[in-house]
């Protein structure tokens, strides 16, 4: 999720969108009373259609070059990062990935890209070439790199 009231959305499009959300001010100023009769309940719930609305357009379009599998906000700095055929760290100011993320040269596709929530500055990825790998986003290099084994099916005789 994009800081306050913005989130973030990548797709098989090749494009990153940054979009305002715009959600129902639900403050009516009065903390005391916090209870909604039943009439109201109801008539909230009764929702037949969707109303009316424009649809909405994205604040900014980032243009990417592959199609992308993965996004993942950073908790605190205006970064994000996508997984597609490498992993790309991007700063929210800038229209092209800040840092390309690659194990040793190695061209995988990466299924999934995550921010590490308690070391803000780790990164990891997982791709489709049974690889999990760590990333410093502060020296931009890879840390570690694990291949899982592939376990063999039991034959019954």
């Amino acid at each position: 999720m994009a800081q306050g009231d913005r989130i973030l959305s990548a797709g098989h499009d090749t494009s990153i969108k940054l979009w305002a959300l715009s959600l129902p001010n639900t403050d009516d100023g009065d903390d005391a009373e916090n209870t909604i009769s039943d009439n109201t309940r109801q008539d909230l719930m009764a929702v037949d259609e969707p109303p009316e609305r424009e649809p909405s357009k994205p604040i900014v379009v980032y243009p990417g070059k592959t199609p992308f599998n993965s996004i993942h906000h950073h908790r605190y700095e205006p970064l994000f990062a996508t997984a597609s055929n490498g992993v790309h760290v991007w700063d929210e100011t800038k229209t092209a990935p800040i840092t390309d993320l690659t194990f040793g040269g190695a061209s995988e596709t990466v299924d999934v890209v995550r921010f590490n929530m308690a070391e803000a500055s780790v990164l990891a990825s997982v791709g489709s070439d049974r690889t999990m790998c760590l990333y410093d986003i502060r020296t931009g290099k890879a840390e570690k790199r694990i291949v899982m084994q592939v376990r063999n099916p039991v034959h019954v005789a």
